[in-house]
């Protein structure tokens, strides 16, 4: 279990390990080195994804070779109840406005196409395609 307000050094040393699956929601890695993660054999990816940019995310799933399709989505689903109803809301990367579903699904969609072009884009100029 690592809370909210966990911090570590560094990620590196899952690099050099058989770990196929990494999980942080913590608030920090002190040295800001997710992309050494490119050097590992991990399948699943599973982080804050609000912690990052839309590129830093598209950048760090294209260098990371093994990860497995989907493993890591450009957004999380959260849902809230008030007054006996649901409310379901998208929650996005660093700087993007959180996206109602139902409403903004239209949005939601060309947000997906936009990283998955990035992640293509970043496949390509990394050698990873």
């Amino acid at each position: 279990m690592v809370w909210s307000k966990s911090k570590i050094q560094s990620i590196k040393p899952v690099v050099n390990t058989n770990i196929t699956h990494f999980a942080w929601s913590g608030d920090k890695v002190e040295d800001k080195d997710f992309l050494c993660l490119a050097n590992s054999k991990l399948e699943i990816l599973d982080i804050n994804i609000c912690r990052f940019k839309l590129e830093e995310l598209a950048r760090l799933v294209a260098v990371i070779p093994n990860l497995k399709e989907n493993s890591i989505k450009p957004y999380r689903e959260g849902s809230i109840m008030e007054k006996g109803i649901t409310t379901t809301y998208y929650y996005l990367c660093k700087g993007k406005k959180t996206l109602h579903k139902g409403q903004d699904d239209e949005k939601l969609a060309k947000y997906v196409a936009e990283f998955e072009g990035l992640v293509k884009k970043y496949k390509k100029g990394s050698g990873n395609d």
